[in-house]
């Protein structure tokens, strides 16, 4: 008989010892957040912690688990773990598929570097596979983490009962595409389903550089049932052949751009000025002759 500990609670296992630890996970304990991947160590998927350390579950006998410290993505879901917030503020995951693994790997990280500098955190999450390249998000969300850590937990609304910001905060509707809230977070509807193939990111880049807008600052949802976000290509609402970028190409950078026009005359109205005279340069707008300019959230 062996025992482990799992997030916290003693669990007995009588069978035989070189069984895989993320077997055991899943198929005795029922914690499926801990996913399938390569099985042979290589894409990081199944990675937990044992003990503080982030091991890949697929090559950690259940045997070699015994009297250790078994943390799996339920068990920071039962700490309240500011990684899981910054992971949503963030706007971290496309698909999905690798993102407790990630998240896994940064709480490891996290443990052994409370504030840990941009190669380290490159170092320790390049053990991760992520075939949407949200690596660039997922650094955010690391140095997000260590600025939540700072606060009382009681603070932090549970992150499994999360959701989209609410209508106060996702702002003006300028279209069926863009809103802009006061604190200049730009929102934009996407309209195709993310399955990994970096759809959130692509699509959202198309409105944020004709907007003038770090992309940082655009969260995305995704878009209701409606006929104006139907796939031009296919004349319904569907996503595949490779279509997404293809099919919303012109629309969404004609979005981003009468949004932006949309700015510098309520911006130019407001000065008593000719929106000609009006530029604009990462989310502000500027009236060189005069010097003023305004955020686009103001």
């Amino acid at each position: 008989m062996i025992t482990l500990t799992v997030n916290g609670k003693a669990q007995p296992y009588s069978g035989d010892p070189e069984v895989p630890l993320l077997w055991f996970l899943r198929e005795n304990l029922g914690l499926k957040g801990t996913k399938f991947g390569c099985g042979v160590g290589l894409c990081g998927i199944c990675t937990v912690l044992l003990d503080g350390e982030a091991n890949h579950a697929c090559m950690v006998p259940v045997g070699r688990a015994a009297n250790k410290q078994v943390v799996t993505i339920e068990g920071l879901v039962e700490q309240n773990h500011p990684l899981l917030h910054a992971w949503i503020e963030q706007q971290v995951p496309q698909c999905g598929y690798c993102q407790p693994g990630q998240i896994m790997t940064a709480a490891a990280l996290l443990q052994q570097y409370p504030d840990p500098r941009e190669d380290q955190i490159d170092s320790a999450m390049s053990t991760v596979l992520c075939r949407c390249g949200t690596y660039q998000r997922i650094r955010r969300a690391i140095h997000r983490a260590v600025q939540l850590t700072d606060k009382d937990s009681a603070e932090l609304i549970p992150a499994n009962g999360a959701s989209t910001p609410g209508e106060d905060q996702q702002g003006i509707r300028l279209d069926e595409w863009i809103r802009i809230a006061p604190d200049g977070m730009v929102t934009v509807e996407i309209n195709h389903a993310e399955m990994g193939q970096g759809v959130l990111t692509g699509l959202a880049m198309l409105v944020a550089e004709e907007l003038d807008v770090d992309l940082a600052r655009v969260r995305t949802v995704f878009a209701p049932f409606a006929p104006v976000y139907r796939n031009p290509l296919f004349n319904e609402q569907t996503t595949g052949g490779s279509t997404s970028v293809r099919g919303e190409w012109q629309r969404l950078r004609q979005a981003g751009a009468r949004a932006r026009w949309r700015l510098i005359e309520a911006a130019a109205q407001a000065w008593q000025v000719a929106p000609g005279e009006c530029r604009t340069e990462n989310a502000v707008v500027y009236h060189d002759l005069s010097g003023r300019s305004v955020g686009y959230g103001e």
